[in-house]
């Protein structure tokens, strides 16, 4: 730990240079390591969905995601972990997170504008619900916030 925070800057810099230079293997690497962290991590699995989730919102309306998913989200990514784990209704796990959805109470089909989706991808107005529910339900506002 010594030895890095003396040389940190040369590190970096080597490192960087590595990245540049070895692109496919580095991007392979990485790739190998999340789908393997993904299958046995179910919470790592959760972080990078609620990531794309945003994603996809986002780019489906022309925004370019310009700020951090916890800053659109609200809260850190492990408070909002919490948050959604609270609301698990019986039988719920994160062994299960492919049967549940993360629902938008008022539905982002709803938001009129940037602000709108930004807010409507607040934690607040996040829950799990099954998956069948959530396809179910389509774009109808169930639950006042």
């Amino acid at each position: 730990r010594l030895y890095y925070q003396k040389n940190r800057e040369r590190i970096i810099a080597r490192q960087s240079q590595y990245q540049r230079e070895n692109v496919a293997d580095v991007r392979r690497r990485m790739s190998v390591y999340t789908k393997n962290r993904r299958g046995s991590d179910p919470v790592f699995a959760f972080k990078l969905r609620v990531r794309a989730l945003l994603g996809i919102a986002l780019r489906s309306r022309n925004i370019e995601k310009s700020v951090t998913t916890e800053q659109i989200l609200g809260c850190r990514l492990d408070f909002f972990r919490e948050h959604i784990e609270r609301q698990f209704n019986r039988g719920m796990s994160w062994d299960r997170l492919g049967e549940i959805h993360l629902d938008h109470i008022v539905p982002l089909a709803t938001a009129q504008t940037e602000e709108d989706v930004i807010r409507l991808n607040h934690f607040t107005n996040l829950r799990p619900i099954w998956a069948k529910d959530t396809l179910s339900k389509g774009a109808q506002i169930t639950h006042l916030i």
